[in-house]
């Protein structure tokens, strides 16, 4: 056999950039775990001001998501524009020295850019850095610039380089809120004009909110199927503290070195994030929270339409050019109706391609039959279809794991073998079905599977053995019996529309 060399790399070898900046992440990581922010405070800080969520809890992502403030787990527009402003008072100094305002500029968008390397150049960072740098770059060489030339700009040279990233999530998200910020707040804004100072800024981050929500509702909910009722409540609470905390870190990292300083500032921030962290579980608990949504793709684009329609009216102040969004709202309307009219209609058998429940959802205009082993996890399972469809919820058939039962069904027989029901036994007489779904059998053969059962369709969910659905697949090969593997052909799917 060729013989193994091993080559010792040099320890000291320069390293890029990057790796640089992920070491010092590394290292800032390691300040907050020192001065005792852990737990559910440690991953919220850490997500909030350095980008690492591989410590979030699913509760905590769970109720950041449902009330509407999950943005301030992403380092996004927010984040860098707090950066930006503390390097602005930091350095604003600069600008009593010679060339102070070209050295200000230099030494802010060097920060910027590295903020944005150290947090792991995320599409919402860099889309903000960008934008900063045209603005920063424009007022430095005393150029306007308009906020939505910068957000077109920062688009084009983000995709220039990595076309891919528009189909980036987060990349569609970022840039509908940036957009939509931009275009709505003016408006949106107008009647703040006259009141208080402390009471415009409370509802100018409201404002803010609903501006970002009217661009970004549209994606949420065709991504995540869910809309948030308190956003406004939540954002109230996230956007002031993020700049407390966002200060608070950055004070952390500069006095670690003091013990003293720096343990009085990490228990401040950690009181500061578990309150957070209270009021947003307790805002996810409020009274219908989350609202579940099914959007189609057609509905999307109308909506974004619709959006970028209003906008052009907003910013021709001209009310005849309020027509085509009230056009398009219309037919949104009048097509979702439709849509969800013909959807009540239809008549869906389903098994699931689940490794870990076998779930058959049987499924006739709005209501469903669900056959299982494990009625939690199918609930799970089933929701995206439910919500696509405007299913009722659903009614789970007796299921026994140790007795069979034979579901009727528009007309068919069904059996699901998921437990002990044949352990390693025959039935004294074949029971005829139509459908015959095998899941998690135990110790139940196939060959006494076949021969307890007289079925039309054979279904092999993906949860049983391997060579048991090889075996029972031969079989049904043999006794010329239709039969569907959803380990190697996906989920099985029978849909046809009901007659009237």
């Amino acid at each position: 056999a060729d013989s193994v060399h091993w080559q010792k790399v040099n320890h000291h070898a320069p390293r890029s950039f990057v790796a640089l900046m992920h070491h010092n992440r590394q290292r800032l990581l390691d300040v907050y775990r020192r001065y005792r922010l852990d737990g559910d405070e440690f991953g919220v800080l850490a997500a909030m001001t350095l980008g690492y969520r591989d410590e979030l809890s699913e509760a905590v992502k769970s109720s950041y998501r449902n009330s509407g403030a999950m943005h301030v787990l992403a380092v996004s527009g927010l984040h860098v524009g707090i950066i930006f402003l503390i390097l602005q008072l930091l350095l604003y100094p600069l600008r009593y020295v010679r060339h102070g305002r070209w050295l200000l500029y230099v030494v802010q968008m060097a920060g910027l850019w590295a903020y944005a390397v150290l947090v792991g150049m995320p599409a919402s960072a860099l889309r903000a850095a960008l934008m900063l740098t045209l603005w920063a770059t424009a007022r430095v060489i005393g150029r306007e610039s308009h906020p939505i030339n910068n957000i077109a700009a920062a688009a084009f040279l983000l995709l220039l380089f990595r076309p891919l990233m528009l189909f980036d999530v987060g990349f569609q998200l970022s840039f509908a809120a940036a957009s939509s910020i931009v275009l709505f707040y003016p408006l949106l804004s107008r009647p703040l004009r006259a009141v208080w100072q402390p009471a415009r800024w409370v509802l100018g981050l409201v404002i803010v909110s609903v501006a970002a929500q009217l661009g970004v509702m549209p994606l949420t909910t065709y991504y995540f199927h869910q809309a948030s009722v308190y956003f406004a409540v939540s954002s109230l609470i996230v956007i002031p503290l993020a700049h407390v905390l966002l200060f608070g870190a950055l004070l952390l990292f500069v006095t670690s070195g003091v013990p003293a300083v720096a343990t009085c500032v990490a228990r401040v921030m950690n009181g500061v994030l578990n309150g957070m962290n209270s009021c947003i579980a307790a805002i996810d608990h409020w009274p219908h929270a989350v609202v579940p949504v099914w959007v189609d793709g057609w509905q999307v684009a109308l909506m974004l339409a619709f959006c970028a329609a209003l906008a052009w009216a907003v910013m021709e102040r001209d009310y005849r050019r309020y027509l085509l969004p009230a056009l398009l709202l219309v037919a949104l309307s009048i097509g979702t109706a439709v849509t969800a009219v013909q959807k009540t209609h239809y008549r869906r058998v389903v098994a699931y391609a689940d490794r870990q429940t076998d779930v058959v959802q049987l499924a006739s205009g709005p209501y469903q039959l669900v056959m299982t082993n494990d009625t939690i996890a199918a609930s799970d399972v089933i929701h995206n279809a439910s919500l696509h469809y405007g299913l009722a919820a659903p009614v789970f058939a007796p299921m026994d794991t140790l007795q069979l039962h034979v579901t009727q069904f528009e007309g068919a027989s069904y059996v699901l073998l998921s437990g002990l029901q044949l352990s390693r036994r025959v039935l004294a007489t074949p029971v005829a079905v139509d459908y015959l779904i095998v899941g998690r059998v135990g110790r139940a053969r196939p060959k006494d599977i076949m021969q307890s059962f007289q079925p039309g369709h054979v279904i092999l969910l993906s949860s049983l053995a391997r060579w048991k659905a090889d075996s029972l697949r031969t079989m049904c090969e043999r006794g010329h019996i239709m039969c569907h593997d959803t380990r190697v052909q996906g989920a099985y799917v029978q849909e046809e529309k009901q007659r009237q």
